[in-house]
């Protein structure tokens, strides 16, 4: 029986990359439908337009993170590709 090493949280990243996603949509239909259809772009669209970019730096960083930490980026013999003698 071969098992395999799962990182804990390897689904909520996937969940979160989702959601992400959704929010883009919402944000863009949301942006789109102010100044264009209803032509009233307000201080409250440019607000969810920079909490969005945020999220997005977020969320990078802890897709990042969880990257750098993953098992397969750890050398089980003892040798560091990152260190140069």
């Amino acid at each position: 029986m071969s098992t395999s090493f799962q990182p804990p949280g390897g689904n909520v990243h996937v969940i979160a990359a989702v959601m992400l996603a959704l929010t883009w949509v919402s944000i863009g239909l949301r942006l789109w439908t102010r100044a264009v259809i209803v032509r009233s772009f307000g201080w409250d669209d440019i607000t969810a337009l920079i909490t969005q970019v945020s999220l997005l730096s977020y969320e990078k960083e802890l897709f990042d993170s969880a990257r750098a930490s993953s098992p397969s980026s750890v050398d089980t013999r003892g040798n560091n590709p990152e260190i140069h003698n």
